[in-house]
């Protein structure tokens, strides 16, 4: 029986290793499809909605080709069809790429498929995703479309408020993610220089200026070569205003007594 609640992810391996998937390479590969259902689970549900699903594994092969199957279900009080409202969004956005157009396809989102098609001709030979009678193969045509999208961009320099997640300063690769209020997620590519300034960014709202990088067809960047960080304070910590915007200003007169007096001196 068809169940939307549940997605198929499979590895082929490279056909000079008999099909068989190495193992760092499927856990790499399940890594990167939970970062596409979780960024589609943000766009559907909003970055505080993503605790309202969560999946299980119901299913898991023994045999090359090595596959896992995971059914979603919601948090007490969700509403049944979210789940397939996400797992949709989810495969939509797979077979538009599919189709060649990456047209209204989340920044974010094409981030995480780019992640997942990683490493297809050199470290497995393609993988698929399947959902009831829905599948997508993730091959080097898929791949080759979301790299086509990596030269189709324009440049600007400019500045992006949001919220400082997922740093990494591992290797040669220095960055972390800048959450918008309105979703939006704009990855940070900072300096070794700048090290210290994007540590102590993390987890707070900040500022970043740079060169904004925009894909074509999005009116918000995806992309920031940083120049500096605005690390703002949290509310918690600016200072208390008291009643009035002055409220010294009339000394020991009260109000209407400090305004007659100004108006008696306009005579």
């Amino acid at each position: 029986m068809p169940n939307d609640a549940r997605l198929k992810f499979q590895i082929e391996g490279l056909a000079s290793e008999s099909g068989d998937v190495r193992l760092d390479c499927f856990l790499q590969g399940l890594q990167n499809f939970d970062k596409a259902v979780r960024r589609s689970t943000a766009l559907v549900l909003g970055d505080h909605g993503q605790s309202a699903i969560s999946f299980r594994i119901v299913d898991l092969s023994h045999d090359s080709p090595a596959c896992v199957t995971l059914e979603g279900f919601g948090a007490e009080g969700t509403d049944e069809g979210v789940v397939q409202s996400v797992l949709g969004h989810l495969m939509n956005s797979l077979t538009q790429v599919c189709a060649g157009s990456l047209d209204g396809i989340d920044a974010g989102l094409i981030e995480a498929f780019k992640d997942l098609a990683a490493g297809v001709g050199q470290k497995f030979s393609f993988a698929t995703i399947r959902q009831n009678y829905s599948e997508v193969r993730v091959d080097s045509n898929f791949a080759t479309a979301i790299a086509t999208v990596e030269t189709q961009e324009t440049e600007s320099w400019g500045s992006v408020r949001g919220h400082v997640e997922r740093f990494n300063s591992h290797g040669k690769y220095r960055n972390f993610y800048l959450y918008s209020k309105l979703g939006e997620t704009v990855r940070c590519d900072f300096s070794k220089e700048m090290l210290g300034l994007a540590v102590a960014a993390v987890e707070k709202s900040v500022t970043v200026t740079g060169r904004l990088h925009y894909r074509i067809g999005h009116v918000s960047p995806y992309k920031c070569q940083v120049h500096d960080i605005d690390i703002h304070e949290a509310d918690s910590e600016l200072p208390e205003l008291e009643v009035g915007v002055y409220p010294h200003m009339t000394g020991d007169s009260t109000a209407a007594d400090y305004l007659k007096e100004i108006r008696d001196g306009w005579d």
